[in-house]
């Protein structure tokens, strides 16, 4: 695997987020994550934002623009910016 999953506008759901944020805890190589314009939702996003806070977790950037998040989403997304600063998201 590749370090970087570049998954921009390919049809992705707040299902696939489950997936997806099973291989963030597993995948130490996974470090950059593009999702801009999926219908990952807030239930998606939420997701993959617990995910993101394990300790194995190595992700660096995650893009998530055009992904119809509402302002909880988005608070909870500077949370783990404030808890996890060496990532970058671009919201």
């Amino acid at each position: 695997m590749h370090g970087i999953y570049q998954l921009d506008s390919c049809g992705l759901t707040a299902k696939s987020c489950e997936d997806l944020s099973s291989t963030l805890g597993v995948n130490q190589t996974l470090t950059e994550l593009y999702l801009t314009n999926n219908a990952l939702g807030n239930t998606g996003v939420r997701r993959l934002c617990k995910r993101l806070r394990h300790p194995g977790c190595k992700l660096r950037v995650l893009w998530l623009f055009g992904v119809n998040l509402s302002t909880v989403t988005h608070r909870e997304l500077a949370a783990l910016r404030w808890t996890k600063p060496s990532l970058d998201i671009g919201c």
